[in-house]
């Protein structure tokens, strides 16, 4: 296990109530000089590297080790050495090695999804989780409805309003005290106001299984990025 900024807090035997998903609430760590940054954040896709399991989040998120706090703090995973964080190309992905104790089969492959379904009562919401399929990138144009479902926040739907947009962020590592510019985001307009903990949160279109089957899943299509000075009411 990589050194963890010389938290006491440590991998023990996995606790039943805790099995990371798409949309979980966690808190991140990084290293900066001899200060360990931490900030609260989400994750995002479950994605294998090397023949790890693992998840995607923000590379501003966490550079080090990634927890859970409720029920209890607990390390979840850590982050490998390679990431993809290119501001030119709009790449700030970080992988979250997540340790086997806490990484499902069957929940982790999954995200929380609200929708309206027809019911004897009229129309009512419906919560369930939808698996994750695998597809190539989906093109995204001005008017398209998303869905993110973050750590603060819980799930939001968006209609986007830009492609191609540049944006200032924080430079991960910096603890909050370097910016720089970020580009290619696509830029939504939101139902609900962005929180910090939504840093990472996975965004994506909800579509129906080809074929005869009704079974909703989701359709990767991004990440939550932070504004350095955000809109409250828009996330990126």
């Amino acid at each position: 296990m990589p050194h963890n900024g010389g938290l006491d807090l440590a991998v023990g035997e996995k606790k039943e109530s805790i099995s990371v998903y798409g949309g979980m609430k966690v808190k991140g760590y990084s290293p900066s000089g001899r200060e360990l940054c931490q900030r609260p954040c989400t994750l995002s896709f479950p994605v294998f590297y090397n023949n790890d399991k693992g998840y995607l989040t923000s590379f501003i998120c966490a550079e080090s080790s990634v927890f859970v706090t409720e029920p209890q703090s607990v390390q979840v995973g850590h982050v490998e050495g390679a990431y993809n964080y290119k501001p030119e190309l709009g790449l700030e992905y970080a992988f979250v090695s997540v340790y086997p104790q806490y990484f499902s089969d069957d929940i982790s492959h999954k995200i929380a999804y609200s929708h309206c379904a027809k019911s004897g009562r009229g129309i009512v919401d419906v919560d369930e989780p939808l698996p994750i399929i695998p597809t190539p990138s989906q093109p995204l144009s001005i008017g398209d409805k998303v869905y993110a479902h973050g750590g603060a926040r819980g799930m939001v739907s968006g209609e986007i309003l830009e492609t191609g947009v540049t944006i200032t962020v924080t430079r991960p590592g910096s603890c909050g005290k370097e910016t720089e510019e970020f580009h290619g985001v696509v830029k939504v307009k939101m139902n609900k106001g962005y929180y910090s903990g939504d840093l990472g949160a996975p965004v994506y279109i909800p579509l129906q299984v080809p074929g005869h089957s009704k079974q909703p899943v989701a359709v990767p299509v991004g990440q939550v990025v932070e504004l350095h000075n955000h809109d409250a009411n828009d996330i990126n």
